[in-house]
């Protein structure tokens, strides 16, 4: 269950023992001020680790002749995406654009197909071959948080970090009141909290990895890799 942004707020200026009709140099109230400084914690917060709240699945397709697709807004970081066509379903393999480009530097000029790489550059993505028809896709990524911009909205993080946002909250407060001791008070209790927050979440006990051993031989891409990158062979 989420947290009203206003609730948080108004704890955090708790901390700093101001009220939130107090205002600022610029004449804005801490109560609006405190919007901006939610904003920014919870980014540092996204910008650390990728919780699981921001942990999502979206599904899209392609287009005939279409090289190019606009990836989700607020898009973070891509984890992994999917070609859906039934039993040659794949995974498509990510490439970096400036190595791709190196060795594909026109995608219209060869065949059409079904896609086996993805080349995500900005907020958007390539996909080659060009597809030759329609197909799904589900992208599995994860978003920045939302942006607060009232104090009636909730938090897009779950109530179980509102300790955290709090905390973050109240260290950039007191730096901004020019108490830099309390401001280190509370940073320390927020990176505290931080790390416990990501050491939960990235806990899966269902999940029991085996070592293999090593192997003398090694595989490589024999042809064109590009072109089809699940030709292999080892040597």
């Amino acid at each position: 269950m989420a947290t009203l942004a206003g609730t948080l707020i108004t704890r955090a200026l708790d901390n700093v023992s101001r009220l939130g009709t107090t205002t600022t140099k610029s004449g804005t109230t801490l109560s609006a001020f405190g919007i901006d400084v939610l904003n920014r914690t919870q980014n540092r917060m996204s910008r650390k680790h990728d919780f699981r709240e921001h942990r999502k699945i979206y599904t899209a397709s392609t287009t005939a002749s279409t090289k190019n697709y606009a990836l989700p807004t607020g898009y973070k970081t891509i984890y992994d995406l999917r070609l859906i066509d039934g039993t040659s379903s794949r995974k498509l393999e990510h490439a970096q654009g400036q190595h791709f480009d190196e060795m594909v530097a026109y995608p219209e000029d060869q065949s059409e197909g079904r896609p086996c790489w993805y080349v995500p550059y900005g907020n958007s993505m390539d996909l080659y071959p060009i597809p030759d028809a329609s197909y799904n896709m589900i992208i599995k990524c994860t978003v920045w948080p939302t942006t607060i911009t009232a104090t009636t909205d909730y938090m897009s993080y779950d109530s179980d970090k509102d300790d955290l946002l709090v905390y973050g909250m109240s260290e950039e407060l007191f730096q901004l009141l020019q108490m830099h001791e309390d401001g280190a008070v509370w940073g320390a209790k927020f990176k505290v909290a931080l790390r416990d927050a990501i050491d939960v979440d990235g806990k899966y006990p269902d999940w029991n990895p085996v070592g293999r051993g090593f192997d003398f031989t090694k595989e490589r891409y024999v042809g064109d890799p590009w072109l089809d990158p699940f030709v292999r062979r080892n040597v």
